[in-house]
């Protein structure tokens, strides 16, 4: 079975060189109870060593059922001790953490025992050793003697053909070492047992050989008696853990040391906590909306999402009804041509501060800098481009509609200028924003207010006046809300009455009482004819007052263009996805123009960079930190190496309990920003950004951290034999 033809063993240090072993040549075969005496350091230990495959030999040759070893890699001699041996450890060499129970059931799971019969054979084994009282009782609670039985226990747990045992009887007293000579004695009946022993009386009845040696020699080799039948050595199967049962280890090497698992979730935490924020955050520089410029529209805001049918039909209120409760969207405006008119400021400056206007209900509280959301149409929110004219929360402003080139504050009005009107509203807030134009947050009544009076909506409409059957065709007029009148009511402007008296061969006074078909043709409203009653003339030329529900009548949008309003570019991005083939959607803020497509290209790869370069720093801190805390384990792995387990199995194992902690960790952290969504608004809105896809993407990033760490840690761990690995711990 085992056969040493001039092996030798060298230990060496940076000064010396100590021979262990000298020219050793010996045969064992199966059924043999042999037993290695020998005074301390003769190399009895050694030589059990090097027959298990604990540690490494220089010279010569052994032989395992015919089978050399010489050239045997680490991974190899993992495989033999698997296959061939069960060993009783002088200084017992268990997991201290783990219960009596869960020492010798780790080797019927390593050795790959039936599952459903692995809980009786580790409790039989318990008894057969008398500690079935202690068997759910922390190793590191047991006294010395009750450790060496769980080790031998544990090496009995192993079908092995070969068991060897260094001083099995050292810790134990008179009763207990004669019942373990005995069990050791049972088992050598089919098993090839050795023995090392200062002592061979213990043994003298059980024992077919002894061997002595001194000063790495044998000395004697006495066979007492051979077996009394031949006996063939059957190796066991070599046996891969599954992931059922690696993550059965890992679950339990972390729950045993529950300070250990702590320690390290506090540190996964951070991490996982580190990596979350950089991610999104970088999710979210990619995802805001580039916010530019662009060549169809004004005011490519990040809140506006257009929409339009491909057949050129206007939306009805029902297909506006629907999108409003659709998720993610603030809301919806049908008067959309509004959002790109010019918003000036008048006041001393000979350039007045311009700003585009956005819906404020794609703003959210937590978005301000400072102040509050606007209430009502004369409160507004300035972006915080804004502040470069110096606004502060409450100044009072005064903004009129036009467009610059009409809004030079040196430019005398003119009669045939339009008159635009000037709005006061009051500055209630500043919001962060990188996007360009400047913007001004304002409530649906400013934006409805603005549509009403602002001409250049509709700049090719023709409103026709017809009293008495004569019709005055009238354009660019505005139309201003007048709440005295009534809904049957309208004030002309003073030329179109002028006109039409001048046209009817009468006063302008005349004209009141009258009844007036008023009437509307442009592409973006429906024509709607209502007969009013002339109420009175206005003293401005252009202006036509109506009360609100009169004009909302007069103007019914078509609607052939809606803004819906986003909070963001990736609300946008997902609701340009859930729209039928049948409408056609344009997210203006996505648009990058050619001279900014490289800049956005480069900040995209240094987007992708920078996550890299802070994954790599992530990686060492990683390392650095767990390495100290896993080091605490480390005595534990090669104890697991000892008892046959594979480096594959245990850095699975390894990997899995990394794993494991930053699963617990990234719990931890999203549960935190869940929780606290309200409270932490400013830290949870990157979250917002995290797709199905980016949580994979996290969880590999997570998962590669935790196999790196874990490969470089096992790594360090199998670069020595077991026994030098002990040693050194």
């Amino acid at each position: 079975m085992l056969k040493l033809i001039n092996v030798s063993k060298y230990y060496r240090t940076d000064t010396s060189v100590t021979q262990a072993l000298r020219r050793i040549n010996l045969e064992l075969s199966m059924g043999e109870f042999v037993v290695v005496t020998g005074e301390s350091g003769s190399g009895k230990s050694t030589l059990l060593n090097v027959l298990s495959g604990l540690d490494t030999y220089e010279e010569g040759e052994m032989l395992v059922a015919g089978e050399e070893t010489a050239h045997f890699s680490t991974e190899e001699w993992e495989h033999h001790r698997s296959q061939y041996i069960g060993f009783v450890f002088q200084h017992f060499n268990i997991i201290d953490s783990y219960t009596v129970y869960q020492n010798v059931l780790t080797a019927l799971i390593i050795q790959g025992y039936d599952e459903t019969a692995r809980r009786e054979r580790a409790l039989e084994l318990i008894r057969r050793v008398g500690l079935e009282p202690q068997r759910n009782q922390k190793a590191s609670t047991l006294s010395g003697g009750q450790k060496q039985r769980v080790s031998i226990a544990r090496a009995l747990a192993k079908e092995s053909p070969i068991i060897v045992a260094d001083e099995p009887t050292g810790n134990l007293d008179k009763k207990t070492s004669e019942s373990i000579v005995n069990l050791l004695h049972d088992v050598s009946k089919d098993k090839l047992v050795i023995v090392v022993s200062h002592s061979a009386e213990a043994f003298a009845h059980c024992a077919t050989r002894r061997i002595r040696l001194f000063d790495g020699e044998i000395v004697e080799n006495t066979v007492i008696k051979k077996p009394t039948h031949d006996i063939k050595a059957t190796a066991e199967p070599t046996y891969r853990m599954g992931f059922k049962e690696l993550t059965l280890m890992a679950a339990r090497n972390l729950w045993s040391m529950p300070k250990r698992l702590l320690l390290m979730l506090l540190v996964s935490t951070l991490i996982v906590l580190g990596m979350a924020v950089v991610y999104g955050t970088s999710l979210t520089a990619d995802a805001i909306g580039f916010g530019g410029t662009n060549p169809q529209f004004s005011n490519p805001n990040a809140h506006r999402l257009i929409l339009a049918r491909w057949d050129d039909e206007a939306f009805t209120s029902d297909d506006m009804d629907r999108f409003a409760t659709r998720r993610r969207v603030q809301n919806v405006l049908a008067f959309d041509p509004v959002l790109d008119i010019t918003l000036h400021q008048q006041d001393t400056q000979t350039y007045p501060v311009t700003f585009h206007p956005a819906d404020a209900a794609g703003l959210r509280q937590s978005d301000l800098e400072s102040g509050n959301l606007p209430q009502s149409p004369d409160e507004v929110v300035i972006a915080s481009q804004g502040r470069f004219s110096g606004h502060r929360l409450g100044d009072t402003i005064t903004i009129n509609l036009g467009t610059p080139e009409q809004r030079w504050l040196n430019e005398p009005r003119t009669d045939n200028a339009p008159f635009m009107p000037e709005i006061t509203v009051t500055v209630v807030g500043f919001v962060e924003s990188f996007s360009y134009p400047a913007l001004m947050y304002v409530t649906d009544e400013f934006l409805a207010t603005a549509y009403h009076q602002y001409p250049a909506i509709a700049p090719n409409v023709e409103t026709a006046f017809t009293v008495n059957e004569s019709t005055y065709q009238g354009q660019a007029l505005q139309y201003r809300l007048d709440d005295t009148l009534t809904d049957t009511e309208v004030r002309l402007p003073t030329d179109v009455a002028t006109t039409m008296a001048q046209m009817l061969d009468m006063d302008e006074a005349d004209l009141v009482g009258h009844t007036l078909v008023l009437g509307m043709q442009d592409a973006f409203v429906e024509t709607t004819a209502l007969s009013l009653t002339i109420v009175g003339v206005n003293e401005e030329n252009n202006v036509v007052a109506l009360t609100d529900a009169t004009f909302n009548t007069l103007f019914v949008p078509r609607s052939k263009q809606i803004t819906l309003t986003v909070y963001d570019a990736l609300d946008a991005e997902r609701l340009m996805s859930s729209f039928g083939e049948d409408i056609h959607v344009m997210y203006p803020a996505d648009y990058v123009p050619p001279w900014a497509a490289a800049a956005t290209l480069i900040e995209r790869i240094l987007n992708v960079v920078l996550l890299g370069g802070f994954m790599v720093v992530l990686y060492f801190i990683t390392y650095l930190t767990l390495k100290n805390i896993m080091q605490a384990r480390t005595k534990d792995y090669v104890i697991f190496r000892s008892i046959g387990a594979s480096k594959r199995s245990l850095y699975r194992i390894t990997v899995l309990e990394l794993a494991m902690v930053f699963f617990l960790a990234s719990v931890v952290v999203f549960a935190f920003f869940i929780l606290n969504r309200y409270s932490l608004r400013w830290m949870n809105d990157f979250l917002r950004f995290y797709r199905l896809a980016n949580y994979i993407t996290l969880i590999i990033m997570l998962v590669a951290l935790a196999t790196l760490s874990g490969i470089r840690f096992n790594r360090r761990l199998f670069k020595d034999s077991v026994i030098t690995a002990l040693r050194a711990e």
